[in-house]
Protein backbone atom coordinates (compact mmCIF):
# COMPACT_ATOMS: atom_id res chain seq x y z
CA UNK A 1 0.00 0.00 0.00
CA UNK A 2 1.25 3.64 -0.75
CA UNK A 3 2.28 5.64 2.30
CA UNK A 4 3.81 8.87 1.00
CA UNK A 5 4.46 10.02 -2.92
CA UNK A 6 7.25 12.80 -2.77
CA UNK A 7 6.84 14.86 -5.90
CA UNK A 8 9.56 17.60 -7.45
CA UNK A 9 8.01 20.95 -6.82
CA UNK A 10 7.98 22.33 -10.25
CA UNK A 11 7.11 19.68 -12.62
CA UNK A 12 5.07 17.44 -10.20
CA UNK A 13 7.65 14.72 -11.54
CA UNK A 14 7.15 11.56 -9.15
CA UNK A 15 10.69 11.88 -6.75
CA UNK A 16 10.24 9.04 -4.51
CA UNK A 17 7.15 6.38 -3.44
CA UNK A 18 7.58 4.85 0.00
CA UNK A 19 4.68 1.51 0.73
CA UNK A 20 4.06 0.36 3.48
CA UNK A 21 3.53 -3.65 3.55
CA UNK A 22 -0.08 -4.64 5.29
CA UNK A 23 -1.92 -8.01 6.09
CA UNK A 24 -5.14 -8.49 4.33
CA UNK A 25 -6.34 -10.16 7.47
CA UNK A 26 -5.80 -7.02 9.30
CA UNK A 27 -7.37 -3.93 9.76
CA UNK A 28 -5.18 -0.90 9.18
CA UNK A 29 -6.32 3.11 9.45
CA UNK A 30 -6.01 5.42 6.71
CA UNK A 31 -7.66 8.41 5.56
CA UNK A 32 -10.33 8.63 2.54
CA UNK A 33 -11.49 11.43 1.00
CA UNK A 34 -14.81 13.13 1.80
CA UNK A 35 -17.02 13.67 -1.32
CA UNK A 36 -19.75 16.76 -0.69
CA UNK A 37 -22.88 15.84 -2.24
CA UNK A 38 -26.62 17.36 -2.06
CA UNK A 39 -27.98 20.86 -2.70
CA UNK A 40 -27.84 22.48 0.72
CA UNK A 41 -31.16 25.13 1.13
CA UNK A 42 -28.48 27.05 3.31
CA UNK A 43 -26.36 27.94 0.30
CA UNK A 44 -29.78 28.25 -2.01
CA UNK A 45 -30.78 31.14 0.77
CA UNK A 46 -27.39 32.90 0.40
CA UNK A 47 -24.99 31.29 3.01
CA UNK A 48 -21.72 30.16 2.15
CA UNK A 49 -20.46 26.52 2.59
CA UNK A 50 -16.74 26.07 3.99
CA UNK A 51 -15.35 23.06 4.06
CA UNK A 52 -13.85 22.38 7.44
CA UNK A 53 -12.24 18.65 6.44
CA UNK A 54 -11.48 17.19 2.98
CA UNK A 55 -10.51 13.86 4.66
CA UNK A 56 -11.71 11.39 7.07
CA UNK A 57 -9.65 8.59 9.40
CA UNK A 58 -10.91 5.51 9.19
CA UNK A 59 -10.23 1.35 10.19
CA UNK A 60 -11.07 -1.12 8.28
CA UNK A 61 -9.69 -4.46 6.01
CA UNK A 62 -7.16 -3.40 3.34
CA UNK A 63 -10.17 -4.85 1.11
CA UNK A 64 -12.69 -2.82 2.29
CA UNK A 65 -11.26 0.65 2.30
CA UNK A 66 -13.35 2.86 -0.03
CA UNK A 67 -12.15 5.67 -2.77
CA UNK A 68 -14.49 8.33 -0.67
CA UNK A 69 -17.36 8.59 1.74
CA UNK A 70 -19.68 10.55 0.72
CA UNK A 71 -21.92 13.61 2.87
CA UNK A 72 -24.67 14.49 2.28
CA UNK A 73 -25.57 18.43 2.88
CA UNK A 74 -28.92 18.15 1.40
CA UNK A 75 -30.18 18.72 5.13
CA UNK A 76 -27.90 21.73 6.24
CA UNK A 77 -29.61 25.38 6.47
CA UNK A 78 -28.03 28.81 7.50
CA UNK A 79 -26.08 28.27 10.18
CA UNK A 80 -26.28 24.28 9.65
CA UNK A 81 -23.06 21.99 10.68
CA UNK A 82 -22.08 18.34 9.24
CA UNK A 83 -20.51 16.33 11.91
CA UNK A 84 -17.86 13.27 11.51
CA UNK A 85 -20.52 11.62 12.83
CA UNK A 86 -23.14 12.40 11.08
CA UNK A 87 -21.77 10.76 8.08
CA UNK A 88 -22.44 6.48 6.95
CA UNK A 89 -19.53 4.45 6.46
CA UNK A 90 -20.27 1.19 4.31
CA UNK A 91 -20.49 -1.96 5.87
CA UNK A 92 -16.97 -3.34 7.69
CA UNK A 93 -15.65 0.07 7.59
CA UNK A 94 -15.36 2.03 11.24
CA UNK A 95 -15.26 5.87 11.07
CA UNK A 96 -11.86 7.19 13.40
CA UNK A 97 -12.12 10.65 13.28
CA UNK A 98 -13.82 12.12 16.60
CA UNK A 99 -17.38 11.91 15.73
CA UNK A 100 -18.03 15.66 17.22
CA UNK A 101 -15.56 17.25 15.01
CA UNK A 102 -16.89 19.39 12.50
CA UNK A 103 -16.49 18.89 8.91
CA UNK A 104 -18.66 21.21 7.16
CA UNK A 105 -20.60 24.34 7.71
CA UNK A 106 -23.01 27.11 5.84
CA UNK A 107 -22.13 30.65 7.15
CA UNK A 108 -24.87 33.00 7.35
CA UNK A 109 -23.50 35.87 5.19
CA UNK A 110 -22.34 39.24 6.52
CA UNK A 111 -24.69 42.58 5.40
CA UNK A 112 -22.55 45.08 3.86
CA UNK A 113 -21.56 47.88 6.25
CA UNK A 114 -23.12 51.41 5.00
CA UNK A 115 -21.32 53.85 4.26
CA UNK A 116 -24.00 56.54 6.05
CA UNK A 117 -22.83 56.61 9.34
CA UNK A 118 -20.57 59.13 8.03
CA UNK A 119 -22.67 60.94 5.51
CA UNK A 120 -24.73 61.81 8.96
CA UNK A 121 -21.35 62.75 10.76
CA UNK A 122 -20.96 65.20 8.04
CA UNK A 123 -24.35 66.81 7.71
CA UNK A 124 -24.97 67.59 11.38
CA UNK A 125 -21.43 69.57 11.29
CA UNK A 126 -19.32 67.59 13.26
CA UNK A 127 -15.96 69.63 14.23
CA UNK A 128 -13.02 69.46 12.34
CA UNK A 129 -14.25 68.06 9.33
CA UNK A 130 -15.52 71.16 7.73
CA UNK A 131 -12.04 72.47 8.51
CA UNK A 132 -10.36 70.34 6.67
CA UNK A 133 -12.41 71.15 3.23
CA UNK A 134 -11.26 74.50 3.47
CA UNK A 135 -8.16 75.96 2.46
CA UNK A 136 -7.24 78.52 5.23
CA UNK A 137 -4.91 82.20 4.36
CA UNK A 138 -1.31 82.21 5.81
CA UNK A 139 -1.39 84.89 8.62
CA UNK A 140 2.10 86.64 8.53
CA UNK A 141 2.67 89.41 11.43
Amino acid sequence: MIREIQRDALNREILHVDFREINLNQPIKTTVRIDYSGHSPGVEHGGILQVQMHEIEVEALPQRIPSAIEADMSSLDLGGHLLAGDLSAPEGVKIVTNPEEVIATILTPREEETLEPEAEAADEGEPGLAEKDEAKPLQTE
